[in-house]
């Protein structure tokens, strides 16, 4: 099942939105082990991960779209 979800997710782009709360860091944590590219946004600073790009912003802003 692995290689399964591995071959869908092998170099999909991934946005995780909350990348700092409960769920969204879980998922990261999680995604970080199959070949994807992922991208967290947070309203704050986000600690570093291996091959995660951090994006602090606030979506509620419409400026930040």
């Amino acid at each position: 099942m692995v290689d399964s979800i591995n071959t869908k997710l092998k170099d999909k782009n991934i946005i995780i939105t909350g990348g700092n709360g409960y769920i969204g860091s879980a998922l990261v944590d999680y995604l970080q082990n199959y070949e994807c590219n992922l991208v967290c946004t947070s309203r704050r600073n986000l600690p570093e991960r291996n091959n995660v790009r951090n994006w602090t912003l606030d979506l509620t802003n419409q400026s930040s779209w």
